[in-house]
């Protein structure tokens, strides 16, 4: 194999089949290279010329004697050979890493070029795929897709990337693909994204947070985090059932109904209820804002005895439409301040 370089190696990629109709390991390789170019822009750290160099190469010892003997050694063989070669720094360790994690629970890409060529890798898999309507029917999936996604989530929440799920495809190419396979897309990682939480947090908490319609990661690890130290808390249940009848009074109403007019409120329940979440609703959407969900949590679920005082003493569904819409609103209000984190109607 040293006889060769790495990337006359590669050049033998172009009578090497990857996926039925999809077309050579060279094409993938040189996609790969491509939309790794473009990750390493929202990867800190990474260097989209290193990141470009590792994805064009990732595939180049596939071709090589020894991995046709050791499958097993695919990519450690294309980074010693690519050190071999003198590629620039930091190409050889992306070679290697961009088959990380292999499986759930593996280890992970530890530099940031190795990071973006994984995330490439996956993002192509992904996207070309799906272009080719090549998706897991059933139970089964042969191209291992759902494995793609697994890793695609696993990379995304490890590095810390604060990039939603749709913009993230996009940038492996889903926005050139019709809108319907593009939201298909999105919603296949989304699941993969529920499954590994659900693996470490309850299911109703996650279903709660995803239902917000965040794709940011990181965010909705750390609002599932969140919740699952306030469902630890002692009054935890009687929070629960006060915040999620607020969430299931004003499920049908449209967003703009929030925007109420406190000073048809007359009741002093309802006025004590509108003072108590004004003095903490700017605070809480700010602690939301910078992903203090804990603190935004401690914040509304203050609003408690208000909440049930209001409930006991005043009937929102009166005949007067304003009355009535400053009532509802006012709700929706408090129940938007909780969205900001999770929607407590999924709760169980």
């Amino acid at each position: 194999d040293r006889k060769k370089s790495l990337a006359a190696h590669g050049e033998a990629l172009t009578g090497m089949r990857w996926i039925r109709k999809a077309g050579t390991m060279a094409e993938k390789s040189a996609r790969v290279g491509t939309v790794a170019e473009s990750v390493a822009r929202v990867v800190p750290g990474a260097d989209a010329a290193v990141a470009a160099r590792a994805g064009a190469m990732s595939k180049a010892d596939l071709a090589t004697q020894m991995v046709g003997e050791f499958p097993e050694l695919q990519g450690h063989v294309g980074k010693l050979l690519a050190e071999l070669d003198g590629e620039p720094e930091g190409v050889p360790l992306a070679i290697e890493e961009h088959y990380l994690p292999r499986f759930s629970g593996d280890r992970l890409p530890t530099t940031p070029a190795g990071t973006a060529t994984a995330l490439a890798d996956r993002l192509d898999t992904l996207v070309h795929c799906f272009r080719l309507g090549l998706k897991p029917k059933g139970s089964a999936d042969p191209l291992g897709l759902r494995r793609a996604a697994g890793g695609l989530v696993a990379i995304v929440l490890g590095a810390g990337l604060r990039v939603p799920v749709a913009e993230l495809l996009a940038v492996g190419g889903a926005d050139a693909l019709p809108k319907s396979d593009g939201n298909e897309l999105v919603e296949f990682v989304m699941a993969r994204v529920r499954a590994q939480l659900r693996d470490r947090y309850a299911t109703d908490l996650v279903d709660a947070v995803l239902a917000t319609g965040e794709q940011d990661l990181v965010s909705l690890d750390a609002r599932c985090a969140a919740m699952a130290k306030l469902a630890g808390a002692d009054d935890y249940d009687a929070l629960k059932g006060t915040f999620k009848r607020v969430a299931n009074i004003t499920k049908d109403l449209a967003d703009s109904a929030a925007a109420y007019d406190a000073a048809v409120l007359v009741e002093p329940s309802e006025v004590a209820l509108h003072t108590a979440f004004a003095a903490v609703r700017e605070s809480a959407a700010e602690r939301a804002r910078s992903a203090d969900f804990d603190g935004a949590l401690a914040d509304l679920q203050g609003l408690k005895p208000a909440v049930d005082r209001f409930f006991d003493e005043v009937m929102v569904m009166v005949d007067d439409a304003d009355l009535r819409a400053a009532r509802q609103g006012l709700l929706h209000a408090i129940g938007g301040a909780f969205r900001q984190i999770a929607d407590f109607k999924h709760l169980s």
